[in-house]
């Protein structure tokens, strides 16, 4: 197991696969992230030296925001719609769809996510 960016990362899977667990990391922003370092699509995470780790930690850092912070973030994005009192934030605050969807049969996602935020 590899501590990176407050995220476990297993030592035996790829550097680009396991890039992907860090919240706010994507496939294509890790690949991105391995090539900019020069690492082979094939190396692993435990093959990587502290010095390899701590140039990766500063890109990220430096260029995305990952995380807890990024929670925060999307949060404070969400609250800050409700606040305008927008119809985005009342379908927010509903627990509906926000882009048009259609409600009569469908939305089963959305009030699934409404379920986990009460």
């Amino acid at each position: 197991m590899v501590f990176f960016m407050h995220t476990n990362l297993k030592a035996d899977r790829p550097i680009r696969l396991a890039l992907t667990q860090v919240y706010g990391l994507g496939p294509s922003t890790a690949q991105q992230l391995c090539d900019q370092l020069g690492f082979h699509p094939k190396m692993t995470t435990g093959s990587l030296k502290a010095g390899h780790w701590d140039q990766l930690a500063r890109i990220v850092s430096a260029y995305h925001i990952t995380g807890a912070e990024l929670k925060r973030v999307q949060a404070e994005d969400i609250q800050r719609t409700v606040r305008m009192s927008s119809y985005k934030g009342f379908r927010f605050t509903q627990g509906l769809p926000l882009r048009g969807q259609r409600t009569h049969t469908n939305a089963r996602t959305a009030r699934k996510h409404r379920r986990l935020k009460r």
